[in-house]
């Protein structure tokens, strides 16, 4: 039953299922599926989707935060991409594949938070051009991939959604979840020809999400919630990251 409450939905994002995404993200961090020196994931399903939900792991140990910091750009068939995610999602990409080998494989959901987020971009785009089904993808306090081209390559890509009005593309079903100040988000960074996919779902610190906001609409809410922050002696930009924080400002809503 895929269903989500129609008066959960902010324009074409649908809250219910990032809810249920956030908390597969969450659990992730304690458990694995799929396993490979460089990544974790963890396969589960809901009551409440018709899909498997594929959950990347984000940062949780020494190794991880190494591939973060592996910010070069490896030219792929996708445009570039950043050097240490890439490599991470090709170490799991085959148990991927093999997940479900029948000719008509039933569609995906995709997840993950921080460094999880960006492997989920990256499976979802390798995963559609191999002709399987992605359904959607939800991402959490996720950095930038790739550059110009990626974005491009990434958000022109079918979902390979059959009989789907429109045939959507991934770019149509990608949300990135940002959780207001949080600085992962924003990095790597613009100049060094990074670039976002897909339809971001800001968390102000005006309260509320806002669909792909204006920068200035976000510039205004990050320096709201960083003076705030300052008075309260906490560095917002940090601390507005781990998952715990999406999974606490996400039920609310």
């Amino acid at each position: 039953m895929s269903v989500f409450d129609e008066d959960l939905k902010l324009g074409n994002c649908d809250l219910g299922l990032a809810r249920i995404c956030v908390q597969a993200s969450a659990r992730a961090y304690q458990e694995a599926t799929l396993t490979s020196e460089l990544a974790k994931v963890l396969v589960v399903r809901s009551p409440y989707v018709n899909a498997p939900i594929i959950a990347f792991r984000g940062s949780a140990d020494a190794r991880a935060w190494l591939t973060d910091m592996r910010v070069c750009l490896a030219q792929t068939e996708y445009g570039k991409l950043h050097c240490g995610f890439y490599a991470s999602t090709r170490t799991i990409l085959g148990q991927l594949l093999a997940l479900d080998q029948r000719s008509q494989p039933e569609p995906v959901i995709v997840t993950g938070h921080s460094k999880g987020g960006a492997e989920a971009l990256i499976c979802a785009r390798i995963l559609a051009a191999a002709g399987k089904p992605v359904q959607a993808v939800v991402t959490f306090g996720g950095p930038r991939v790739g550059d110009a081209r990626w974005r491009k390559s990434y958000d022109d890509q079918s979902a390979n959604l059959s009989g789907a009005l429109g045939q959507p593309t991934l770019g149509d079903i990608t949300y990135r979840w940002v959780h207001e100040e949080d600085i992962v988000p924003r990095l790597p960074v613009w100049m060094m020809g990074y670039r976002h996919v897909g339809h971001e779902a800001f968390m102000s610190s005006f309260g509320g999400v806002e669909i792909d906001p204006p920068l200035q609409r976000m510039a205004w809410s990050d320096l709201w919630g960083t003076f705030w922050g300052y008075r309260a002696g906490r560095i917002e930009q940090a601390l507005d990251h781990p998952i715990a924080r999406y999974q606490e400002h996400l039920e609310p809503l």
